[in-house]
Formats: structure tokens, sequence, C-alpha cells
């Protein structure tokens, strides 16, 4: 005889409308619940003595990097990616990480040596052959564009675009070939054809 409780387990395991009843659903039941998950698999340690997400078989552990790295900005470039994050007030900043399965990572180094403020949520990008990195601070409250011809540097200084009251840069490139800065509030501004200073104001 099966009971009400097993009877929901039937139906919570799509064996219901099969007949299976009385003896032979409770071994219908063992047969379709998944069996009990193990323990979670213990972190290795990666070239920094940071965990490790990678488990060396396919599969991989979240996060995927140790530590304080908010805000990330990844760029595919051929088979490499690269990614940078948010530094705030640690100098040198930006620090680039080059990858080629998005799970281990290596850093670069800085891109940014010279202090502009509290850096956050940063734009990487490449355009034309060369990498950009378009950086909002508080403290002044504006938005920074550097440059490298490779992505090991070296970086430009930082040139002011003079964008106060927006953060979260993305930028994109028009069919027509302009260069364009997405910003926060749903804005945008144009940028001159080399990627260092904004064309009008923001729209």
């Amino acid at each position: 005889m099966t009971d009400r409780r097993d009877m929901l387990k039937l139906a919570g395991a799509g064996l219901l409308g099969t007949g299976l009843t009385g003896l032979g659903a409770p071994a219908a039941l063992a047969r379709a619940t998944p069996a009990a998950p193990g323990p979670a698999p213990a972190w290795a340690k990666g070239f920094d003595g940071q965990r490790k997400a990678d488990l060396g078989d396919g599969r991989f552990l979240n996060p995927i990097m140790a530590g304080d790295h908010p805000d990330p900005s990844i760029l595919k470039d051929g088979a490499d990616y690269y990614m940078t994050f948010s530094t705030f007030d640690s100098y040198p900043g930006l620090v680039i990480w080059h990858s080629r399965d998005l799970v281990n990572w290596r850093p670069i180094g800085p891109a940014l040596h010279k202090n502009i403020g509290s850096v956050w949520a940063p734009e990487l990008c490449k355009h034309k052959g060369r990498y950009y990195l378009y950086i909002p601070t508080k403290g002044p409250n504006t938005s920074w564009v550097i440059r490298a011809d490779r992505i090991e540097g070296p970086w430009s200084e930082p040139v002011d675009l003079g964008l106060p009251n927006h953060i979260d840069p993305g930028h994109a490139v028009g069919e027509d070939g302009s260069r364009w800065l997405f910003l926060s509030g749903g804005d945008r501004v144009r940028l001159s054809d080399d990627g260092l200073s904004r064309v009008g104001e923001p729209e």
C-alpha cells in the first residue's frame, strides 16, 4: 500500500502515472531520487597562495577570483582575455589580469600609477589595435582615459574627460565608426576619433 506522502513523492518524481503502487513504489522512488551531494571539493592554492578556482577536471569553484575584485571589466582579444577591477584608493591601481579560459588568471601589472582619486568601475576596451581604460573617479568626480599600444604598457598619463555627473562608462563604436561612451542614467557622449576627449556634452 502506498500512503499519501509516497504518492506526492511519486508525483514529484514523475512516476505517479506509471501505475507503480504497493511494494514497487518505494523501490521506484528510491531509483528516481537523486543521491545526496557529497562534500564540496577542497580549494587548491594558486601561484600566489590564494585559493584556486580550477579543480583540474573541467569544473571550477566560485568565486573565480579570491579577495576583493568588484566591478570587473573583461576584454576578449583573440584567444586572450584581459580583466581589471575597481581599485578605489589603492595605487598603483587598475591591475590588468590575463587568462585563456576565464577561470585561471594571472596579473600582468598595474595600468594606473598616478593618483587621480578613488577609482570605480573602469571600462577596458581595444580599438584599432590600441588599448583604452576609461576610469570614473570620486574626489574629484570625473572620468579619465589612459591608453597603451600593448596591454602590458606603458600606459599614458590620465586625461580628464570632464564628466562630473556620470559613472559606469561603456565604450561603443557606431556603424559609421564614431566612438561613444555610454554613461550612467542612460546618457551617452561622443568621443573624438582618438578616444582621448569628448565631442560635445552628454546627451
